[in-house]
């Protein structure tokens, strides 16, 4: 807690759990691979057995968008052979977030071969000084008879540590004298620092060569990393979030509830019961209201082909799981099924429930940690 004239109180709460806390979160299927294309008897034979005309015909879009989802995902796997196959299926269906654990440390296994082996070079470099400063101490008191046992464990496992690592001299014989023991030991030092070296400029190429190749595919494409970093505006996250009463929180689930506190009254100004009814509008200026009925032609495949040809692959994905460089790989066929949906909500309005569910990111301003500092970004299909 800071007080004084100048200075603001704060309370805190510190995000202890955040290593490992639960959040709530939608699952996306993962991008089905490319596979090679599939026959068009595929197509045919998985649009025969499908129901979504019955679906179509008695007017339920959400089902009818579930079942053409499901025969569009078994005709982009048909050539794949892993295992996998699961998380790569879903798409079309009716979701509900789900309570997923959430790390802000990457597992061990994570870390990566180079980045393993720095850490332990550097734990064998600090056994060996250990063991220098120990030795140091014997020479100062003047030992000169065997080393002790906690000694002889930690040359032993140096040995052992340099022997996995591919170190040399680090087989230090424990029966010789201090001085050359010591000689020993500085010179294995020498070796395992000359080998992190080594691996450091290792690093810093590889580093060097991906950004060089991440550089390239961003200016070959769309170029907002790099815009983003010509104009030293770095992706921003929200850390931590300011409550009502406040103080200061960086728990997931607290600054959600903060969040949908703060933002309910703008997304949500009125209730179902609150909402203007037309039919008042109407009784009142029905008499000024032209109709005009809009001409509506049948939406086909080919239009949807078309429209789908000029968007960008790369874009964010809604919470009915299908991208735009997935529905570029179907054929005419499916894309019918798709159309005979959409003329099916042209002539009812009614939406299935899969494409009316949007993601809300909140991007913060810089201009404070406050809800309403956020700006909304919502991903809708």
């Amino acid at each position: 807690m800071i007080t004084g004239s100048d200075h603001r109180c704060w309370s805190v709460t510190l995000n202890i759990p955040a290593f490992r806390q639960q959040v709530l979160r939608y699952t996306i299927p993962q991008e089905i691979p490319k596979t090679k294309k599939a026959p068009g008897e595929v197509a045919k034979a998985l649009m025969q057995k499908s129901r979504y005309r019955e679906f179509i015909a008695a007017q339920e879009p959400t089902e009818a968008f579930s079942e053409i989802s499901d025969l569009a995902e078994e005709y982009l796997l048909h050539g794949y052979k892993g295992t996998t196959r699961s998380v790569y299926t879903g798409r079309g269906k009716v979701r509900e977030p789900t309570k997923s654990e959430l790390s802000a440390r990457s597992a061990e296994s994570a870390v990566g071969a180079a980045s393993n082996r720095q850490q332990r070079l550097e734990k064998l470099k600090h056994k060996i000084r250990s063991a220098k400063q120990q030795m140091l101490r014997l020479y100062e008191n003047g030992h000169c008879g065997p080393l002790p046992v906690e000694l002889r464990n930690v040359l032993r496992n140096i040995a052992t540590l340099g022997e996995e690592l591919k170190v040399d001299n680090c087989q230090v014989d424990a029966t010789g004298g201090i001085d050359s023991i010591r000689e020993e030991l500085d010179i294995a030092e020498d070796f395992a620092q000359g080998m992190l070296s080594e691996l450091l400029q290792y690093r810093k190429r590889m580093q060097t060569k991906a950004y060089e190749r991440s550089v390239r595919a961003d200016f070959g494409e769309e170029r907002k990393h790099i815009t983003a970093w010509v104009r030293d505006r770095p992706n921003q996250r929200t850390d931590v979030v300011e409550a009502a009463d406040g103080g200061v929180t960086a728990n997931l689930q607290e600054m959600d509830k903060v969040m949908r506190n703060a933002w309910s009254g703008v997304f949500c100004a009125r209730t179902p019961e609150e909402e203007p009814q037309y039919e008042r509008f109407a009784q009142r200026y029905g008499d000024l209201i032209k109709k005009a009925p809009m001409a509506r032609t049948p939406i086909t495949a080919e239009q949807l082909r078309e429209v789908i040809r000029k968007k960008p692959e790369k874009g964010a994905c809604g919470v009915d799981g299908w991208r735009m460089s997935e529905l570029k790989r179907l054929p005419t066929s499916i894309l019918k099924a798709f159309a005979d949906l959409f003329n099916l909500i042209e002539e009812t309005g009614q939406w299935p429930r899969q494409i009316t569910t949007a993601l809300v990111s909140l991007i913060p301003k810089g201009e404070g940690s406050a809800p309403l500092k956020h700006r909304p970004i919502t991903v809708t299909s």
